[in-house]
């Protein structure tokens, strides 16, 4: 069973994290660019506020229309975020996502700072490569 920290140590390593001042349209062009789903909202010691989605962008866009352009990331971020520890196992991390209906899972280190973060697709390919090789070694 693959733990968490598998998955980061796959990935490139950069997080890509937004100050809660910023305006929505700024942390929807992070998004855009970087092609990420969701971008951790932090402080400058990588300590989590926040997270904001696609999905919570699409709302502010449907709540708000034009005046999204000058809506701060602060008023529209969800907090109290649901994070994990690089140490989970992959099977565990899905489990809270079904359960919490979530799609992104910020990762912790043992200072509570922000390490990274893992998406339900990445789970997703994890658990279809076991199958897949189980299915193949039988």
């Amino acid at each position: 069973n693959m733990i968490i920290k598998e998955i980061l140590d796959k990935k490139s390593g950069t997080i890509f994290m937004v100050a809660p001042g910023p305006l929505v349209p700024d942390a929807a062009a992070v998004l855009s660019e970087q092609v990420i789903g969701a971008v951790i909202i932090g402080d400058s010691n990588a300590k989590i506020l926040g997270i904001l989605s696609e999905r919570d962008v699409t709302r502010c866009v449907a709540q708000h229309r034009a005046k999204i352009m000058e809506m701060r990331v602060e008023n529209f971020m969800v907090g109290n975020v649901i994070t994990c520890k690089s140490s989970l196992s992959t099977v565990k991390a899905m489990e809270i996502m079904q359960v919490k209906h979530i799609r992104h899972l910020p990762v912790l280190d043992e200072d509570d700072r922000a390490i990274g973060i893992v998406s339900m697709r990445e789970l997703m390919a994890v658990c279809i490569e076991d199958m897949l090789y189980i299915g193949l070694t039988r």
